[in-house]
This record gives structure tokens, sequence and C-alpha cells, in this order.
């Protein structure tokens, strides 16, 4: 069995497209409606690379929520399956390197310049942001993009909705955004309940009738050398996907599909669990040690092919990490339609979600 570098989870600081908990599938329909309606405006201004932070308290922006993910996942969904495009939506590995680097504090206020400063050296052209505040009856959700280079805004809008008690259940169920290994802010996180994991039973997994959402998450928090570990994934409606990691040196590795698991079609609904069944590896902690990641490319279309070598029961992945999302989503080829009603249901939905993690 090929033994495979592992990870330590970190809290959210990618396009993970898991969501808030709680919330009935209706409801998550309405907040939908409004963020489709209301960031056009957004979309109309945005190109080049675009990267898309989590949304936070607007109280205290060290901390998102089951509601700001929920958000963010919906605007992030959004903005992937915008067709014809001028953008590209980046995964948060590659901001995350440069990031790291830094040992920079996502969320914080006081390093609002630092960060535009970050997302412009990673490449990036624009910085989609957002945060939220509750009064009881109403939340209003502010969205902004943010010119990396120059620091301006080039577009805002707000987006007020009815709250009721799970939404407000949702709020108060926060963690912190940080990218350091801070025990200071790690104690802070626990102490107002903070989340260990993608909320992996929310409606948006359960819900079939809204757009892709996948979540990705592993069996535990902290991973030592030759320990091992688990990944699950689950999507809310069949997909087709690849999933990949990025150790600490920078080498990128397909875990699914691979020689021996050669199927990538995912019922939705389901939890799937790597390594499993056919898979011939072990993810077995070892080094080099280090900030990794796993991200998972899922589509409702077939997805497109990169360059792969075999390397026992894995692929090493030989296309670049900017090409891997665009070339997943290379097939554009659609069935017919008929009507205008069925050609709604043959457009494909992307959804990218990714952990953040750490060896020791």
């Amino acid at each position: 069995m090929k033994a495979v570098s592992t990870f330590f989870l970190i809290v959210t600081l990618s396009l993970s497209l898991s969501a808030g908990a709680y919330a009935d599938s209706s409801e998550i329909r309405d907040i939908e409606k409004k963020i489709r309606k209301e960031s056009t405006s957004i979309i109309a201004r945005l190109e080049g690379k675009v990267y898309v932070m989590d949304f936070t308290d607007a109280q205290n922006p060290k901390y998102t929520s089951d509601f700001g993910q929920l958000v963010f996942s919906l605007l992030s969904n959004f903005l992937v399956n915008q067709e014809s495009r001028k953008y590209d939506i980046v995964e948060g590995r590659e901001l995350v390197k440069v990031m790291s680097q830094e040992s920079m504090l996502f969320g914080n206020a006081e390093t609002s310049e630092k960060m535009l400063e970050q997302v412009s050296k990673a490449g990036m052209g624009t910085l989609v942001t957002g945060d939220y505040k509750s009064d009881g009856s109403s939340i209003v959700i502010h969205i902004k993009a943010t010119n990396a280079k120059t620091g301006d805004v080039i577009a805002s809008t707000l987006i007020p909705i009815d709250s009721n008690q799970k939404l407000e259940d949702m709020l108060r169920r926060k963690f912190s955004i940080t990218a350091t290994y801070n025990d200071k802010e790690a104690k802070e996180s626990r102490a107002i309940g903070a989340v260990s994991e993608p909320v992996v039973k929310s409606a948006i997994l359960d819900d079939p009738t809204v757009p892709l959402n996948v979540g990705v998450w592993t069996d535990k928090k902290e991973y030592r050398k030759g320990e091992k570990i688990k990944i699950y994934l689950k999507g809310n409606k069949p997909f087709y996907c690849r999933v990949v990691y990025n150790d600490a040196s920078g080498k990128l590795i397909q875990l699914l599909p691979n020689p021996y698991r050669k199927e990538n079609y995912f019922n939705g609904g389901a939890i799937y669990e790597i390594p499993s069944g056919k898979d011939d590896f072990e993810l077995e902690v070892e080094p080099p040690f280090g900030t990794e990641s796993v991200v998972v490319y899922a589509s409702t279309a077939e997805i497109g092919e990169i360059d792969l070598k075999a390397s026992g029961g894995v692929y090493e992945v030989k296309t670049s990490i900017e090409e891997i999302g665009i070339h997943t989503r290379g097939v554009g080829i659609k069935k017919k339609a008929s009507n205008s009603n069925d050609k709604k249901s043959q457009e494909a939905e992307h959804a990218v979600a990714s952990i953040m993690l750490k060896t020791f």
C-alpha cells in the first residue's frame, strides 16, 4: 500500500462549499434568490482572478458562523456557475501558500491592507468580501468587490433578509477564521463554540433542488507522523469529481479517480470515504510536514482531462494548480434542449470544496 502525506484541519480559508446547518430548504432558496438578484452589479465588475473570502460577523470580523458559511456557499456557487464570465474563481490553497508565509490573520480589520497586498502578490485581481449584521428581526448582508492592486472598492451591495429563530441560531454558532496556529486564537475559537469539522448534515447538502454543493472533511483535527486519516465527501445531488491534495512541498496528488478506483461518479446525499474499496493506498503522515490542502472539484457534467502520471495507487498531477479547476469545467458540451424548460436542466453546475490542513 502506498503511503501518502496527510494533514491537520484548520478552519475555513478556502472555496469550501459546505453550508450552515438547520435552515429550511425553502429559507435557503429564498436567501439564494436574493443573493442572485442583488449580486448582478458585483458580477458585472469582476475580471481576472477572483478570490472569495469567508463572510464575517460585522461586529467581530475575526469570526464567521454557520450563517456566514451559508451565504459564502451560495454566493460562491453563483459566481462559479456564471456562463460567459470574464473572471476565474481561484481556490483557497493558491492564496494560503502566500499568506501562510506571512502568518497573516484572516478577518482581522487591522490587517486589511496587508491582506490586499498578499492577495495581489498571489496574482489575484479582485477580492470579494462580505459581512452580516442582525438586529434580531432582520439580517443585512454586505457584499463588496475590491481591486487587489489599488484597494479601491469597485462594487458593493446590501441585501436585507427577514430573520427568524433558526437563522439567529446559525448566527450564534461562531468560529474563528484565522489562518494562523496561534494557541490563544484557538482557545478563543473553542470558547465561543467553534465547529471542529464542516457541517455535513446541513440542509443544503441534503437538498437536491439547490445548486450543486459538496462538502469535504476528515476524521479528526490533528495528525502526527505515522498516523493515518480518512477523508469524507458528500454532495447534495449526483456529481462527478476529482479529489486532489497539495502537500507541503507543493506536490499535487490526485486521490480520486486513481489507477485502481477509476469511477468518479457519486450519488447525491451519500457519504463517501477515501481511501476505501478498491483504493490501493493509505494516507499515512510522513515528511514533508507543514500546511497542506485537500480539494474536491465537482460538476454535474463529466469533468475534463488533466495531465496525470501514475504513481503507485494514485496519480501525480502534472497540470498546474491554476489550470486544474479550468480543466475540470472544461467539458462544455450540452444536450440539445427541446424547449426552454429543458435547457435549464441540462446546464452543468460546478462546485469546489477544500480544507486546509497541517502535519506534524
